[in-house]
């Protein structure tokens, strides 16, 4: 009888404003190959309450602590929008503390660590700011509207949006492992040339796929996403390729 291989894990760094639970219903796209782990930041989901974090760094330290117990085997890393910048930062991370490199990065909605924040709005007003993220698009306008839900959303948009404007580029490291990079047409934030200039933040394969839609396409393709990951890491990687959808 053939040995059973090891599951892949796959891990899901939020975008901001976001939690654990964003990705979770994504788990019925998946090859039974595939665990599916959304990691869960601080002030937010089942970790409202405490205190957000105050830089990047901070973060990575402590999904890190979170996740070190679930890289017993192989995995790949999946980040949208600021989940790009942590899923980046953790995989340094992991290399740096001698965990094997991920298996493949998955990448959306962010320019690489390298170019600044166009126009930074985490030190406007509340109504300034509340605009600011209404262009981006993503936000129910219901949501955006109602007083009280604002109340518990704002700050932690503010806190994550915060340490991503702040951020600077202490390290280059080109990562042992292919990247893709899912690309929407229609992203009011996010030139193709900059999606682009990840390519040299690997060492292997490099593919940037084109889908309609804005800054949240992923929310409408998610059935698609999922398709490419499950061909990239259960099946044997192709040779580099680019695609419009």
């Amino acid at each position: 009888m053939m040995p059973k291989h090891r599951p892949i894990k796959l891990f899901f760094l939020p975008y901001a404003g976001g939690s654990a639970t964003i990705y979770r219903s994504w788990r019925k796209y998946f090859s039974e190959g595939i665990e599916v782990y959304p990691l869960e930041l601080a002030g937010r989901g089942t970790r409202f309450g405490e205190p957000f974090y105050q830089s990047i760094t901070e973060a990575i330290d402590d999904l890190t602590k979170c996740a070190q117990l679930q890289l017993d085997g192989p995995y790949a890393l999946f980040g949208h929008s600021m989940g790009a910048l942590l899923a980046y930062e953790f995989a340094c991370s992991l290399i740096e503390a001698s965990i094997s490199p991920p298996m493949h990065v998955f990448l959306s909605g962010r320019h690489p660590p390298h170019i600044s924040a166009k126009q930074p709005i985490h030190l406007l007003s509340d109504h300034e700011f509340k605009a600011g993220i209404a262009a981006i698009g993503g936000t129910p306008r219901e949501v955006l509207e109602n007083e009280d839900l604002m109340n518990v959303f704002l700050p932690i948009l503010r806190a994550d949006y915060c340490i991503t404007e702040t951020y600077q580029r202490t390290r280059f490291n080109a990562l042992n492992c292919g990247i893709t990079f899912f690309f929407a047409t229609d992203d009011p934030i996010l030139l193709r040339e900059d999606a682009e200039a990840w390519r040299s933040y690997t060492n292997k394969n490099f593919r940037l796929l084109e889908y309609q839609g804005g800054h949240f396409f992923l929310q409408q393709k998610a059935p698609e996403i999922a398709q490419v990951i499950n061909e990239i890491i259960v099946i044997p990687e192709a040779p580099s390729t680019s695609r419009s959808d």
